[in-house]
């Protein structure tokens, strides 16, 4: 609970208290501040000019406080903070798992448990895939890999053969080498970072050769090869 402001309304929705992060035996109740905020121009009257002003801590309880018309709308979902680290890992694993009421996980269920986008190059006879597992499109996974969920691989992917990769969060554009053995990690921008936060910079470690951006060994397209195969092909459908 102190990770989130705490508000009290009446019986017509109105806010008549409001706590910013307080301590959980303190909280004045069980519904948390968090959503969109839809003010009047008039807010402004309340916001004094020229100095820092915090919207939870001081404006809030300052609306509160004076009984204006200051209004929550309790929703019925089920809410899940991604603000950091730690919270962005335990609700990918709690969305995986299907624990997360109303979520629909993207792609198509092509195995129990198994989520992919369209175009994955990947021989499920040759590799090992438990669930709950998801694998964005374009990926694509060698003979021999294994991969363990929960665990998400995105878009554009390479897995080689003999990889090992287990509950990690893997970003677009990947490569892990085929002697890698991940597991609890999230790779993210050059990094590999914990479910705690700790992060270790890849390339600073020198390990590019372990997980690398798949996208390095695209070969760039030579234009004037390309406009030699449209002069060719615009010569022949002439002649």
């Amino acid at each position: 609970m102190s990770k989130y402001g705490v508000v009290q309304t009446d019986e017509t929705g109105r806010i008549i208290q409001f706590q910013e992060k307080p301590a959980q035996q303190d909280a004045i109740s069980n519904t948390i501040n968090t959503g969109i905020y839809i003010f009047e121009p008039g807010i402004f009257d309340y916001i004094p000019a020229n100095t820092p002003y915090d919207i939870g801590s001081q404006l809030f309880p300052t609306l509160a406080g004076l009984a204006l018309a200051f209004y929550g709308i309790s929703l019925p979902f089920q809410w899940l903070d991604i603000g950091s680290v730690s919270d962005y890992w335990y609700a990918s694993r709690e969305i995986l798992q299907g624990k997360v009421k109303g979520y629909q996980l993207p792609g198509q269920e092509i195995r129990p448990g198994i989520y992919t986008g369209i175009n994955l190059n990947v021989d499920f006879d040759t590799v090992e895939i438990v669930p709950p597992v998801y694998i964005g499109s374009s990926t694509s996974i060698g003979a021999g890999a294994k991969i363990e969920g929960p665990t998400v691989i995105g878009a554009n992917c390479v897995i080689e053969g003999g990889a090992i990769v287990k509950e990690c969060i893997v970003d677009d554009y990947t490569r892990v080498n085929k002697i890698a053995h991940l597991e609890q990690q999230i790779i993210f921008d050059k990094k590999c970072i914990s479910p705690s936060g700790e992060s270790l910079d890849i390339e600073a470690a020198d390990l590019n050769w372990l997980i690398d951006d798949a996208r390095k060994d695209f070969k760039a397209f030579d234009l004037s090869y390309a406009y030699q195969l449209i002069s060719e092909t615009a010569s022949s459908s002439t002649g």
